[in-house]
């Protein structure tokens, strides 16, 4: 007995030699777990397949017992050898066991729908006159040696009438007639006692030929209904298509040669009662539309536009004759006889007619009167005839002299907010290119009770853009749109901020061309009623173009509405100065505030209970200490001057005098200061300098220093920047001023001290 070493192979194909390394002859072998196959090597060292004789068409090698179980394959499927000779399951035929059953069979021989028969050698055939479609069974041939009896649905007769067209009788059986006959060429006859139809040839024409009684009648109808779609009918002296869906009538030929369509009595040779379509058909892009559409060109990708013309055959027209009328009737009776309502009328002009007008009328039938002309070089009147030497491409005559009238009106047919109209005035370029130059139009603000606002717009690229709107509220606004603003006036610059090229918001010219002064704009200020101008602002010119000032002017005169230049109360300088009761300065101040009146000049408040700013702030950028510039100055004018306050912080006056409000009448719980000498005695007083004013030597205490001592005496405030904002420190000082009835009390706590030692020196005799 041979041991045999088994190796496995987990990818499909065989192995190669060297993977078979034992000696030839069985002794190794290779199973393929992917494929399921088994090889070794034969006597010859060649690697082979257990199972597959190439040279036998029987299975080799392999005994299949009824205890076999092969793992592979699918329950019932019948076993055969595939095309490499493996034995494989088949899907298409399966066994149970009882029953084999076919899934598909095909045989390549056979013609689909052909019925098969057994031929005379006994194998199965299809025949080629014989069809079945899986419904229908069709015989291309039939043909019939004896007579059919009447079991298999005919006649028993051999033989028919002749020319009689076969037809199935009530019992189902073939049979023929003598009422409808075919002579094999030409003509279809139908021979009864109501009408006769016959269809062939009369003489060298082709013809239909109804003869009945009265009415005789063409029917039609198509193969998939029952009873009849339409029908041609001839009724005495009249010609009528019928449509038979519903029974009416949709077309009629009078003997008066008048043709009806949707009528049954037309009254011209052509009347259409409904729509009318003249062209190509619908499917061009048109479709069908109400009352008559004319399409031009004889195909649907023709050019060709569709053209309805009105002509006049006279040739020899005058002034003033019609070429033409569009008439639009209505069959109201109370519009009067001719029934005519409006019209639009083409009218010749010239010396001999060569031009032509459009007009058109409008008004009752009895009295239609022009309303609007085109004439011969394109202008447009509207409200009245053509008025001679009128300049502009339209003209609007509307109402009698002296009334208010409505000569244009453009209607909003939006319904919701934001909807409007507007009008476009267009025109070309040097280059040809069509624009739209500006805009009027209409806004709807609510169009639950008509308001509206009315906007314009230009353009400077060819796209106009709003510039101004006349709003519902009758606020006029310039350069902006925006909704609740105050102001029946407002304007918007086209800069965010004033430069050398800046379009200002409003600018308002007194008129004058000289670059002279003198000349002075204003604007009027006041209230609706009898004195309307109370107040102006406006501008003066002074000398030449950059010399002016603004002012302000108010009219307090009881009686008068008229303000002038008398009426000034301030003035704005060019150089940026402010004058309020005078109008100029008294030195060279920028802002001046001058009264006669016995009251003050000059209040500053602040109303706000949780106040934290600074009501007043004097601010100078110069670094100086030593009196160069000051920050206040008080003055008996042309007397002297009373009070200072320098740079330095040095506050003089004239007299040295510096008090505090200190009446018994504002004061409660007074009694007598505690000694103040011991707590003097501790305060130290030093020398130093400010750290921006370096070569300015002081005297004085330090807070910080002061307040272990007297803590009331210092106050402590919040820096501040150059706008006054809190930075978020602090900053200490101190009341050098109670140093004073300190002072007063330490000085009378000496004097005790004096006027004791005194008494005791007295008392020693010393």
């Amino acid at each position: 007995m041979t041991t045999i070493l088994i190796k496995k192979k987990d990818t499909a194909g065989a192995p190669a030699p060297g993977d078979l390394t034992n000696a030839a002859g069985g002794t190794e072998i290779a199973v393929n777990t992917a494929t399921r196959r088994i090889y070794t090597k034969d006597s010859g060292g060649n690697v082979v397949e257990l199972g597959n004789n190439a040279t036998s068409s029987t299975i080799a090698d392999l005994t299949v017992t009824n205890s076999t179980t092969l793992s592979y394959g699918t329950a019932n499927q019948v076993q055969y050898l595939n095309a490499t000779k493996l034995l494989v399951g088949s899907s298409n035929m399966t066994f149970n066991g009882t029953t084999l059953t076919v899934n598909d069979l095909t045989d390549s021989s056979l013609t689909s729908g052909r019925v098969t028969y057994a031929g005379a050698s006994g194998n199965l055939v299809d025949s080629a006159n014989l069809t079945f479609n899986g419904t229908t069974l069709t015989a291309n041939t039939l043909n019939l040696t004896n007579a059919l009896g009447t079991a298999y649905g005919g006649t028993g007769l051999t033989s028919f009438t002749s020319g009689g067209l076969v037809y199935a009788s009530s019992s189902s059986a073939l049979a023929t007639g003598s009422v409808l006959t075919y002579n094999g060429a030409s003509s279809l006859t139908l021979n009864a006692a109501a009408a006769v139809v016959t269809l062939g040839a009369i003489g060298s024409y082709a013809s239909v030929i109804v003869a009945g009684t009265n009415p005789a009648s063409i029917y039609f109808n198509s193969s998939t209904r029952t009873g009849f779609e339409s029908h041609l009918q001839y009724f005495g002296a009249n010609h009528t298509f019928f449509n038979e869906t519903g029974g009416s009538e949709i077309m009629r030929l009078l003997n008066t040669g008048n043709v009806g369509i949707g009528t049954s009595s037309p009254e011209t040779k052509l009347q259409v009662s409904g729509n009318a379509y003249i062209g190509v058909s619908t499917s061009g892009g048109v479709g069908a539309q109400t009352g008559l559409t004319v399409v031009g060109g004889a195909t649907v990708s023709s050019t060709d536009p569709g053209i309805i013309t009105i002509s006049s055959h006279s040739n020899a027209r005058s002034v003033g004759d019609d070429i033409g009328r569009l008439n639009f009737y209505s069959n109201d009776a109370s519009g009067g006889a001719s029934g005519i309502q409006a019209s639009v009328r083409a009218v010749t002009s010239g010396s001999v007619g060569e031009f032509g007008n459009l007009t058109f009328f409008t008004g009752s039938a009895a009295s239609l009167a022009e309303r609007m002309r085109i004439n011969s070089g394109g202008s447009l009147t509207l409200g009245a005839t053509e008025v001679a030497g009128s300049v502009g491409s339209m003209t609007i005559t509307v109402g009698a002299g002296g009334s208010v009238s409505t000569p244009l009106a453009l209607r909003n047919p939006g319904t919701s907010n934001g909807s409007g109209v507007q009008m476009s005035f267009r025109g070309a370029t040097n280059s040809g290119t069509e624009y739209d130059y500006a805009y009027i139009g209409m806004l709807a603000s609510n169009t639950s009770n008509g308001q509206g606002t009315i906007y314009f717009s230009t353009s400077n690229n060819g796209s106009p853009s709003e510039r101004m709107r006349l709003n519902n509220e009758g606020q006029l606004q310039v350069g902006l749109n925006n909704t609740g603003q105050t102001g029946q006036i407002q304007a918007k610059g086209l800069a965010a901020s004033p430069s050398t090229n800046t379009y200002w918001p409003i600018t308002i010219s007194a008129g004058a061309t000289a670059d002279t002064g003198g000349y002075t704009s204003m604007i009027g200020l006041g209230v609706e009623s009898s004195a309307w101008s109370k107040g102006a602002i406006g501008y003066t010119r002074t000398g030449s173009y950059d010399t002016g000032y603004i002012a302000f002017y108010l009219n307090s005169a009881a009686n008068s509405d008229t303000v002038v230049l008398a009426d000034e109360k301030a003035r704005f300088t060019k150089e940026g100065n402010f004058y309020v009761g005078t109008t100029t300065a008294y030195l060279t101040e920028k802002f001046n505030v001058s009264s006669a009146s016995n009251q003050k000049n000059a209040l500053f408040n602040n109303t706000n209970a949780s106040y934290t700013e600074l009501i007043l702030n004097l601010r100078g950028s110069r670094n100086t200490s030593n009196g160069t510039w000051g920050f206040l100055q008080c003055s008996r004018d042309g007397i002297a001057d009373v009070l200072y306050i320098y740079d330095s912080g040095n506050v003089v006056n004239t007299n040295g005098s510096y008090g505090a409000i200190s009446d018994a009448k504002l004061k409660e719980n007074i009694v007598d200061a505690s000694p103040k000498l011991a707590d003097l005695m501790q305060v130290k007083v030093r020398n130093y300098n400010l750290k921006y004013d370096p070569t300015h030597k002081q005297i004085g205490v330090v807070a910080q220093e002061l307040e272990t001592v007297f803590p009331s005496m210092i106050d402590e405030s919040p820096d501040r920047d150059a706008e006054g904002k809190v930075l978020g420190t602090t900053t200490k000082s101190v009341k050098y001023s109670v140093f004073v009835p300190m002072l007063i009390k330490a000085m009378q706590e000496q004097q005790a001290i004096i006027e004791s030692l005194k008494a005791r020196l007295d008392a020693a005799n010393l």
